[in-house]
């Protein structure tokens, strides 16, 4: 299952995501956005200040980049 939005009787209500999917849509619409706005500087330089991509992590995750972002 995924993208299943269900509502108890109460009225709260849940969405069933499954993450690899989830994370695929994320990072083909992250790919899209910046393809489309690859020439627009205050929109790359806004994306450059959001995103930090770095190799300086702690020991368990060594040799993996973790990225930090400013939301």
């Amino acid at each position: 299952m995924h993208l299943v939005t269900s509502e108890d009787a109460s009225g709260d209500s849940w969405t069933v995501l499954r993450a690899e999917i989830f994370c695929s849509d994320i990072i083909a619409a992250a790919n899209s956005w910046i393809e489309v706005r690859k020439d627009d500087h205050a929109a790359i330089q806004a994306l450059n200040a959001l995103v930090d991509v770095r190799m300086d992590v702690p020991p368990l995750s060594r040799g993996v980049a973790l990225i930090c972002a400013t939301i």
